[in-house]
């Protein structure tokens, strides 16, 4: 055992400043890398029903996972449709305006509508 001095100053165990620096805490408004958003005009009324009418510009997000339900843009072999993923007889379907149309494995979902802005046109005094 060692034996001290007593006019020799030992340190304290809790005023000693640690070796390694803390972890800065992490912060509640983390920065997410800028989302890349696909634009959408709608040319047609087919999503009247829906509230969205011709001249409609959607916002269409690549990133995020369709699900049953959501709004989606699927690139059906030459066309664009914008309608609701559902299944119809146990097929992946879209609903959209004009009725079903079955999803085959050439269609592809480019992305799920998070935002929908109508056109000042279709609110125009006729």
């Amino acid at each position: 055992m060692r034996s001290h001095l007593r006019d020799e100053e030992q340190p304290a165990l809790f005023d000693a400043e640690p070796a390694v620096a803390p972890a800065p805490a992490p912060s509640s408004t983390r920065r997410s890398a800028p989302r890349h958003l696909i634009r959408h005009r709608l040319a047609d009324d087919v999503l009247a029903g829906s509230g969205w009418a011709a001249g409609t510009l959607l916002l269409i997000d690549p990133d995020r996972r369709a699900g049953r339900g959501d709004m989606v843009l699927v690139l059906d072999r030459n066309r664009r449709l914008v309608g609701k993923l559902d299944r119809e007889l146990g097929r992946p379907a879209v609903r959209h305006g004009r009725g079903v149309t079955w999803l085959s494995s050439l269609d592809q979902v480019m992305g799920v509508v998070v935002s929908a802005e109508p056109s000042l046109v279709s609110f125009a005094p006729e």
